[in-house]
């Protein structure tokens, strides 16, 4: 069901559904592309955004000190929430970048972070700013496909 290219892209290939995201923790942005979403079909965007605000880090001792807005912003593929065949666009704009923060991971990898496990596949290509492609950060992409996937089945009854 999934395969993981070495591209800085992560491509999921269901049945209906392809699912590509892109980005990193400290890039520019993060986006996601799915194809296979229904012409006329639909998803409301204050039901995604409700449902996003869910994966937003909550302001406590033991959540990250790193707050974004999560915004989706519908590149191609939907107009007014409604799909119209073409692959479905979205990007996240990361604002709240410190990579400076992440100097030392360059000599220590952090405990209970893929740290390691990106310098060991990727090298000296890894981004290690905020965990490259391995931050929860890139759970942003999957919780839109979600929320609106969420949406679809509930509109079937499911």
């Amino acid at each position: 069901m999934d395969n993981f290219n070495d591209n800085n892209h992560s491509v999921y290939n269901g049945k209906r559904l392809t699912v590509e995201l892109y980005g990193a923790s400290h890039a520019e942005e993060i986006g996601v592309l799915v194809d296979g979403l229904k012409k006329g079909d639909g998803y409301d965007e204050g039901e995604l955004l409700s449902f996003m605000a869910r994966r937003r880090a909550s302001i406590n001792s033991y959540s990250t000190t790193r707050i974004e807005d999560d915004l989706p912003i519908v590149l191609s593929g939907a107009k007014g929430g409604v799909f119209n065949g073409e692959t479905f666009k979205v990007v996240v704009k990361n604002k709240n970048t410190k990579s400076a923060d992440y100097q030392n991971v360059i000599k220590v990898p952090r405990p209970s972070h893929a740290d390691f496990v990106g310098w060991t596949k990727y090298g000296k290509g890894f981004d290690y700013r905020g965990g490259g492609k391995f931050s929860g950060r890139m759970t942003v992409g999957l919780c839109i496909v979600g929320g609106i996937c969420k949406q679809l089945l509930e509109k079937k009854g499911i």
